[in-house]
């Protein structure tokens, strides 16, 4: 099985959440494939996404647990690495704002690069890509 390390040195540091307007309406697409309706808040958007993303990566580990995925010690590296540049970049109003620990950072990056690991695993036999006609 072949490991593959995980890059996990994003740039957070220009993102400032607290100048985001989360009040303007998103385009809401209706069952039915018609026209797009503005009902829902930006803040409702972000909230179903990132709910979402948080349902599958907790399905993802489930799975990986099931199959024995583990991370190997280049990716234990890549977390640890991870956790250490993110934690760095946050001020300490933003760690006592919403209690940010090292311990808490570690668990959700592991989670993050486990389901990652789980999908290269599953798809790496597999041609992923969507093409334009098939996408129609």
């Amino acid at each position: 099985m072949e490991q593959h390390a995980i890059n996990y040195s994003l740039d957070y540091s220009s993102l400032d959440l607290k100048t985001l307007d989360f009040s303007k309406n998103v385009p809401e697409k209706k069952e039915s494939g018609e026209a797009f309706e503005s009902k829902k808040s930006f803040d409702d958007y972000v909230k179903e996404q990132v709910k979402a993303k948080l349902e599958r990566i907790y399905c993802m580990n489930l799975l990986a647990k099931e199959k024995g995925t583990v991370l190997s010690r280049t990716q234990k590296e890549g977390v640890a690495n991870a956790v250490d540049t993110f934690y760095a970049g946050l001020s300490s109003d933003e760690i006592s704002q919403y209690s940010i620990t090292k311990d808490k950072l570690t668990s959700m990056f592991t989670s993050f690069a486990v389901a990652e690991s789980l999908y290269s695993d599953i798809t790496s036999g597999q041609n992923t890509e969507v093409s334009y006609d098939d996408a129609r």
